[in-house]
């Protein structure tokens, strides 16, 4: 029996870890398996999509720490008896 698989099955089963990223990799790992023309393309844009968001929330994590303990700062200079 032929399964038709898509780009999400593909991405699921190279970066879930949970029991969808199994799930993808058991159905990955039958013989006979076919799925349309762009599967390839489609995968590598979701990949290319997901590593942006990452960068994004590290970059906004970074910046909302930054934030953070500057106001830290500011609080503890304000604080301080001449």
């Amino acid at each position: 029996m032929t399964t038709v698989i898509d780009a999400s099955v593909l991405v699921a089963a190279l970066v879930e870890s949970g029991t969808d990223g199994l799930w993808a990799e058991s159905v990955i790992a039958q013989d006979d398996l076919a799925g349309p023309e762009l599967v390839l393309a489609e995968a590598s844009n979701i990949l290319r999509r997901l590593e942006l968001v990452v960068r994004q929330c590290w970059i906004d994590g970074y910046r909302d720490f930054s934030l953070i303990r500057a106001s830290a700062v500011v609080k503890r200079q304000s604080t301080r008896i001449p």
